[in-house]
């Protein structure tokens, strides 16, 4: 027998209640997550760096001036300071930024380095409440021309009449995925940061595509690969060599390349603090999974009641 709609209301409301405090809980393990991990990623950017200076590129490196090796190794300082403060604003910034434009143009030019550049995929923001961004998680939309662009959705004031929407464990998950891209972002970003300041001293080569560096980073997590030195890309590139062209049959030459590309699996791995973290977030997950699957068992179970009143209301004997 299906229970009546207010019995099953009571148990949706106090379902909302526990996955509040779910929320609350994956705010507080979040914060501490990603505090741990701006933390370990500082670290492993400077190691990935000595490795790829001393072990990948020694005899460039060497090249250098004193002067040069110490402006460099400042600037990497200067990137993982940054880089570990963009980490710790995800929870602000999630939720608040524009939806990605993808678009099948080349890539730009690298800029100069500037720290700031790494607030690319993650600027306009401005300060809401957390559960506010939770119940109203932004949409994806098409996005117009850059010159036609319109200010975000997120900046604009909203009205006080608006009817606030109630928490659910989708908006939840959506909220959460929101989190993991925006650290994947901020990886990406880094990762290409540090890769131009090694181009700008020639340590790597200046020619080098970025796209050959982001196909070769998806094939390896494609290919579930395990790299020698953590958060370091490994690749052979087939180059045109005009002073040796019996080096090959066909006049090319192979040319070992090492690029820094953080991988948040290795980090987790190599920082005890952060797996730590993780797997408290892996946790809630299972609980907020259960949560969702009871909510929607409810739901269901409220609308089968909702329609039954319904037949009866409408119902009528000849």
């Amino acid at each position: 027998m299906v229970r009546s709609v207010e019995q099953i209301e009571r148990d949706i409301a106090a379902l909302e209640q526990m996955l509040a405090g779910t929320a609350d809980e994956f705010y507080s393990v979040d914060s501490g997550y990603l505090a741990a991990l701006g933390q370990a990623v500082k670290q492993q950017l400077i190691l990935a760096s000595y490795h790829l200076c001393t072990q990948g590129y020694p005899q460039q490196f060497l090249r250098l001036s004193f002067n040069q090796r110490h402006q460099l190794q400042q600037s990497l300082k200067q990137l993982a300071k940054q880089a570990q403060e963009t980490l710790l604003e995800q929870l602000r910034r999630v939720g608040e930024t524009q939806p990605e434009q993808k678009s099948s143009d080349k890539p730009a030019e690298p800029e100069e380095f500037s720290p700031a550049s790494l607030d690319v995929a993650l600027t306009e923001t401005v300060e809401k409440q957390w559960l506010a961004d939770v119940a109203e998680p932004p949409t994806v939309e098409p996005q117009p021309k850059e010159s036609e662009a319109p200010e975000p959705e997120t900046l604009k004031p909203k009205s006080q009449d608006a009817e606030p929407q109630c928490l659910t464990p989708e908006r939840l998950v959506r909220w959460r995925e929101g989190v993991e891209r925006a650290i994947a972002r901020t990886l990406s970003q880094v990762s290409k940061e540090a890769n131009h300041l090694f181009q700008q001293v020639d340590i790597l080569p200046k020619e080098l595509p970025e796209v050959l560096l982001e196909a070769a980073s998806k094939a390896e997590e494609a290919a579930d690969s395990v790299a020698s030195t953590p958060n370091l890309l490994n690749l052979l590139v087939e180059t045109v060599d005009e002073n040796r062209p019996e080096a090959m049959p066909s006049g090319l030459s192979i040319t070992h390349i090492v690029a820094i590309h953080l991988r948040l699996a290795e980090i987790e791995f190599t920082d005890s603090t952060v797996a730590v973290w993780r797997q408290k977030l892996r946790n809630l997950s299972g609980r907020l999974q259960s949560l969702g699957k009871e909510y929607q068992k409810k739901q269901r179970e409220r609308a089968i009641a909702e329609a039954e009143s319904a037949w009866r209301a409408s119902w009528f004997e000849d």
